[in-house]
Parts: C-alpha cells; structure tokens; sequence
C-alpha cells in the first residue's frame, strides 16, 4: 500500500471509530438473595459471582440461550454459597479461561464442590492478596484485594474482592458483600467516583455505607435481594436522598448497555 493510500484508508478509518464507540452489556441475574453479573464487551466475557446452587440450572440456560460457551474470567468475591454455589453447573456448559478469587476460603460442603468442580474442569484458581489491573478488549479491571488475611469480624463478607471496571470514561463498581472493615478500606484508598454500584451485601444496612455512597456519587445502582430476604428500607430511603436511581433483582433480571458513557437499563 502507498503512502497516499495509506493516508486514505486511516482518514476513511477515523469518522468509522467515531460512529461506533465501545459498548458494554452487563445481565444482572435474579437470583434471588444471591450474587450473578456477566459483563460483556466486544466478544470478551467477566462473570462476577455464580448465584446460589439452585441457581446455575437458570445461569447455565441463559448462557446457552445467547451462545456463551466462553468466559474469559469469573471473579469469586467470597465464598458464602450464594456467590459460588451455581459454579459446577456453569462450568458444565461454559469454558472457563480463568478464575480469581478471593483469599478466606470456607469450611463447607458448597465450597468443597466448587473447589472439586475446578479440579475436574483443570481449572487452577489464582487466589488475590494483591490488587490487580486487568485489560480486557476495551475494558480497564481493577480488582481492590482485601488487606487483610483474616478477619476479625465476618470474615468471609470482609474478605471480598472489589471489582472496578472501566469502559472510556465510564465506571463501575461491584462490591460484593464487603462489611464495615472492608467498606472503610475501601473508603480510605479510592478517590473517584462511579456512575455504578452493585450495593454491597444484598442491600443490608452498613454503618460505612452512607459514606463509600457519598464519596463515590452513583447515578444508578443494583441490590441483589429476594421477596424472602429483602433489602433494608433504610438503603433505599439513603440512596433515594441521594439521587440514585435503584433497581432490585427480586423484581426481575435487569440489562444495562452502555455506549459512549450513556446507560439504558431494562428489567423484565
């Protein structure tokens, strides 16, 4: 190719990448009081969480349903059975090219089956002690490590991991179920704000909470919550006086598509 042509073809380029700007797909899955997010961008795929073991049969259809064999990364928050109990029948119909997670594990019956499924699908967990910047197509991740070993006071909620992921100048925040120590960990290292929250443990009222809200000034955010065990009043009386614009899995799966740092969000 000449120079000329070459000059062309990157003018003709330009106005092309103008007219289509990155786009990210999140599906929040209902899941009852029970953490699932699948983060999609431009054929690249972040599952953050896997639902409750009664779960992975409706995680794992969804899956099909949209022709995802394949998951580039699934983040565990923790091991509490509602973040890892659907994970041996998703990775039955998905790949799986990594997993990281978090660094408390559990004595349990639902954590051992998730370490088992693992092992059977080769699969060898990277356990997080440090933070982690991730790139991904067009997606910046930053997973915030606990800065702990062990918890003195709910350790397996505190022990979460913190998932930032960045689209352009867009910003999202994922929080597991982070409790008082972890929320004011949290609150001390970050300084910028997000136009997201998943709120953290599944819309339950925190004393850090009202601050991590106001110092990171969400537009919108999730609560994973069920009719059985729903989210606190108090959460929601807080985000409404903030102007945040709530939606809450127990009302149905939710879809949020964001374009050039605009969001449309549906729920069935």
């Amino acid at each position: 190719m000449n120079r000329k042509l070459l000059l062309t073809t990157t003018l003709l380029l330009v106005p092309l990448l103008l007219l289509f700007p990155a786009r990210m797909d999140i599906h929040c899955f209902s899941a009852g009081s029970a953490d699932c997010f699948l983060i999609s961008q431009d054929g690249h795929h972040v599952m953050i969480d896997t639902g409750l073991k009664k779960s992975g049969k409706d995680i794992a259809a969804y899956l099909e349903e949209n022709g995802i064999g394949h998951i580039d990364l699934l983040i565990i928050t923790h091991f509490d059975k509602d973040h890892i109990g659907g994970c041996p029948r998703i990775l039955e119909v998905c790949d799986i090219d990594t997993v990281i997670q978090s660094n408390s594990p559990k004595d349990s019956e639902i954590y051992v089956a998730y370490t088992r499924a693992l092992e059977e699908h080769g699969i060898t967990p990277i356990t997080l002690y440090q933070d982690l910047h991730m790139v991904l197509g067009e997606m910046l991740l930053f997973l915030d490590a606990p800065m702990l070993a062990e918890y003195p006071v709910d350790p397996s909620n505190n022990s979460s991991i913190i998932t930032s992921i960045f689209l352009d100048d867009s910003s999202l925040l994922f929080m597991g179920d982070a409790e008082t120590m972890r929320l004011q960990e949290f609150y001390r290292s970050n300084s910028r704000s997000y136009e997201f929250v998943k709120i953290p443990h599944h819309g339950r009222y925190d004393v850090a909470l009202p601050g991590v809200i106001e110092q990171i000034a969400p537009k919108f955010a999730v609560i994973t919550s069920s009719k059985k065990e729903m989210e606190d009043r108090s959460v929601l009386d807080m985000l409404s006086e903030k102007n945040v614009e709530t939606f809450l899995t127990r009302e149905g799966a939710i879809d949020i598509s964001l374009v050039d740092n605009e969001y449309t969000i549906t729920q069935k």
